[in-house]
């Protein structure tokens, strides 16, 4: 994204191995995780959630959906890349751990919970294949007199 189009990009990593990985491609990285980005309000025109958020404990699921909010620009952009979401959300044992659960369900919902969030772009769902949702996010009131 770098290169293609001349942005900025920083990445959020609670794994020390991608983190090296990471500085090893000139990407900087703040060690981290979805429920409390080290990140100043509204850094961030594009934030994308790219195959994480299956792992990521239900408790904390509403503070992830905060913070995502607060670290993206009021007309920003959400990209949600994840495995497929069924109809019924379900979890299981991880293949990699079997102490971790994961957890399968359309995480858009969570933002598009919010007036303030549409969806723009979605492909993928109930099918066994990923699934990527973009979100827009849009003023919600109007001031009135």
């Amino acid at each position: 994204m770098r290169e293609k189009f001349d942005c900025e990009i920083v990445g959020i990593e609670p794994s020390t191995q991608a983190g090296c990985e990471a500085a090893n491609r000139r990407i900087p990285i703040y060690r981290g995780t979805a429920e409390s980005l080290p990140v100043p309000d509204g850094a961030f025109d594009l934030v994308i959630y790219g195959f994480c958020l299956y792992l990521t404990d239900p408790a904390d699921w509403l503070r992830i959906v905060a913070e995502g909010d607060r670290v993206l620009t009021d007309t920003g952009h959400m990209i949600i890349h994840d495995f497929y979401y069924p109809k019924i959300p379900y979890a299981q044992r991880y293949h990699h751990r079997d102490d971790v659960l994961s957890y399968h369900m359309n995480f858009s919902a969570l933002w598009l919970a919010h007036p303030g969030y549409r969806r723009v772009y979605g492909s993928g769902g109930d099918n066994n294949v990923e699934s990527v949702t973009v979100l827009g996010k849009f003023p919600v009131f109007e001031v009135r007199p």
